[in-house]
């Protein structure tokens, strides 16, 4: 195995898909972890899997062959934990969540509750029993008292098994909580938000920017690399897989051609000179027209410097001219009546 050019003052893996996938080590880890060791390379282990705790991982660290000591392993568990201890230490918390992450908050003190009246923060998490039961709890704690906040412990949409399956995760639970009540996530306590870069680098004493992330998921594991940790994964072989360019893995597009506006705005001015701009009018007024018409841009860019604007733009235009019969922006390339061009047809037609 061929040893690296140069060491970071510490090296952070993923381990769900980057050094295991089910219950077999992938090829080259166990030779990749002992040259790391040997140099006296710090290495520490991060997971946004929350149904095992530190321990559980470490056991199956060691069951493949990988000791390891439960030091150097971190995943939501602790991070959640952590994070409540320090901001909410008096907080009333209702964890959707399994039993490693509800047994390490009551280990750490933290008050839990099912009474949507005392709850202030819901906690969505990767639960495999979650039920109706509990998605109503949460309900009432965020819409009906208005007291809570919501966090989640990572926003992952599915964790990966081997085949190619996977299980829905954390970010469809937080989904279906917004879905129903309006209320916003506050705050990611996973991957690739600051609270794990700082719990993945506590107490090595390195500076985050030398340190060297290794992860098999652009949208977490690249993310934290990029904005916290410098990255490590194979961007162009996940962007393969998931269908996604590896440029905007980590930050929202850049464009977001014809967001949906409020009901009861529609489009009221033409693209020359700007972007398709919203006006309100009476909900029940003929002139709101279809779907498609009430929406806008929100690109932030000239419309001469974006070309997908303009383009989007232009024909949305035209189909609005159909629709509500405006005034043309667009006029077709014609000649009128009494054009230079004209006058020369109607003196060839003369001389006849």
């Amino acid at each position: 195995m061929t040893r690296p050019e140069r060491l970071y003052s510490a090296y952070v893996f993923d381990m769900d898909g980057t050094i295991y996938l089910g219950d077999e080590v992938l090829p080259g880890v166990a030779d990749t972890l002992r040259v790391l060791r040997e140099l006296g390379a710090p290495v520490r282990f991060l997971s946004n899997n929350p149904t095992k705790d530190p321990e559980q991982y470490a056991a199956k660290l060691a069951r493949l062959g990988l000791p390891t000591p439960v030091s150097d392993i971190a995943n939501t568990v602790v991070s959640t934990v952590g994070w409540l201890r320090h901001h909410h230490p008096d907080a009333v918390v209702f964890p959707i969540a399994e039993e490693p992450l509800i047994r390490a908050l009551r280990a750490a003190g933290v008050q839990l509750s099912e009474h949507p009246a005392e709850i202030d923060i819901v906690l969505a998490s990767y639960d495999r029993t979650f039920d109706y039961r509990k998605l109503q709890i949460a309900f009432d704690a965020l819409w009906f008292h208005r007291r809570a906040i919501l966090v989640q412990t990572n926003p992952d949409r599915y964790c990966p098994f081997p085949g190619g399956r996977g299980e829905p995760d954390c970010a469809a639970i937080t989904a279906a909580i917004e879905a129903c009540t309006g209320v916003r996530c506050s705050v990611n306590l996973g991957k690739p938000g600051g609270i794990m870069v700082a719990e993945a680098v506590a107490g090595l004493g390195v500076e985050p920017a030398d340190v060297l992330m290794v992860g098999d998921r652009l949208a977490t594991d690249v993310a934290m690399g990029r904005d916290g940790v410098r990255p490590g994964a194979d961007r162009r072989q996940h962007a393969r897989r998931s269908g996604r360019r590896p440029a905007r893995a980590a930050s929202r597009p850049h464009h977001r051609h014809l967001r949906p506006t409020r009901p009861g705005r529609r489009l009221a001015s033409g693209p020359r000179g700007g972007h398709l701009s919203a006006r309100p009018v009476r909900p029940e007024s003929p002139a709101a027209g279809p779907h498609w018409l009430r929406r806008a841009s929100s690109c932030s860019r000239r419309m001469s410097a974006c070309p997908q604007c303009w383009a989007s733009s232009r024909k949305t235009w035209r189909r609005i001219q159909r629709s509500v019969r405006l005034p043309r922006r667009f006029p077709e390339k014609t000649t009128s009546p009494d054009s230079p061009a004209d006058a020369v047809r109607d003196k060839a037609m003369a001389s006849r």
